[in-house]
């Protein structure tokens, strides 16, 4: 498990030639949605890293995994969007690249409602602590700065509010606890 990560980031950048018989492409990056999928499976593990290194920990960061691999997959396909005029002039085909921005906002909206859902039944089942529904927060953030990205032509203040997300769960949850 611990090198996991390692091993979907060769996948994904270098690739091998063994893979096209399995994908029909050389490397994850180049398969529609399997680079969003790999890019959020290789965060997503990372509790199940966790809970291996240190066995005496719950079992609830397992089961914040799909809502981290969730959030995750909503965030690849924002970047998607920002960069689907040079992913349509090279041929890598994302999601809005191949299916249109109408397309892409719908598939968003459809993981972060899933992400929110997630969180609030595996709390509500008292499978991971009450705290943990501090995270309803982000998929409503998310919604929030994809709507006002429409608004800001900068990059790099896209990128920023996008990827200070996973910067303020910690804060979130230890507020909440």
């Amino acid at each position: 498990a611990l090198l996991m990560p390692i091993v979907l980031t060769v996948l994904y950048s270098i690739g091998s030639d063994r893979l096209v018989k399995l994908t029909g492409a050389r490397r994850f990056k180049d398969k529609l949605i399997v680079k969003n999928v790999t890019t959020s499976f290789g965060w997503a593990i990372i509790p199940l890293i966790v809970c291996l290194y240190f066995p005496q920990i719950s079992a609830a960061p397992l089961l914040i995994a799909p809502f981290v691999f969730l959030r995750l997959l909503s965030n690849t396909v924002f970047f998607d969007i920002r960069d689907i005029k040079a992913d349509t002039s090279f041929g890598t085909r994302t999601i809005p690249a191949v299916y249109g921005l109408g397309a892409a906002n719908t598939f968003m909206q459809a993981t972060d409602v899933a992400a929110f859902c997630y969180i609030v039944l595996v709390t509500l089942y008292g499978l991971v602590p009450y705290f943990a529904l501090a995270l309803v927060v982000f998929p409503i953030y998310s919604f929030l700065y994809r709507y006002l990205a429409a608004f800001v032509d900068k990059d790099v203040i896209r990128d920023l509010i996008a990827d200070a997300e996973y910067v303020l769960w910690a804060p979130a949850i230890y507020l909440a606890k």
